[in-house]
């Protein structure tokens, strides 16, 4: 059976993907910092736990993952410092993707945002994936989500090995 971690697991777009994988018959173990909202259930081992805890390493050996699914990423609407934010998505996701090199996790898939793009009077107006993350350069309220799109992208240039993708949801505005 296929082992997959999940972090953010207590967020609403986790209890969606989860609630798809588990169809699948995957073997699921959930992670957040914040504790499940009531009447919640995740639909395999959860773990309210730091990402950059000694626990979170104990997970990885223990369980032997094949894939993780990091969703944990704090946005900026959170009521953090933007130090406290930095820590967590930055360091965070670094010491989440260094264990899951480190524990030979076959998959990552690494939750960022369509905003490291930013709006900027250099970007065009189709974005591709190849265009510099400008965001930083006007609002410094995102610098963390900039920095943890690097970190994901760096670790995945450095280590081809293990098949990372980095999602950048966007919105859709129109009937198509």
């Amino acid at each position: 059976m296929t082992k997959v971690l999940i972090t953010g697991a207590s967020g609403g777009l986790a209890e969606l993907v989860s609630e798809v994988l588990k169809k699948k018959d995957y073997e699921l173990v959930g992670v957040d910092a914040r504790p499940m909202p009531e009447g919640r259930k995740f639909p395999g081992k959860f773990h309210q736990i730091d990402y950059r805890g000694r626990k979170m390493a104990d997970l990885f050996r223990t369980h032997g993952f094949d894939g993780f699914i990091h969703l944990g990423r704090v946005p900026a609407a959170a009521r953090l410092r933007k130090t406290q934010r930095f820590n967590l998505n930055v360091l965070g996701t670094r010491s989440l993707l260094d264990l899951a090199l480190k524990y030979k996790v076959k998959s990552c898939v690494v939750l960022s945002t369509f905003h490291v793009y930013g709006a900027h009077q250099h970007n065009h107006l189709y974005i591709t994936e190849e265009d510099p993350l400008l965001a930083s350069q006007t609002y410094s309220e995102i610098v963390d989500a900039v920095e943890l799109d690097n970190v994901s992208v760096a670790f995945s240039l450095r280590n081809p090995k293990v098949r990372t993708v980095i999602l950048r949801p966007t919105n859709i505005v129109g009937d198509r």
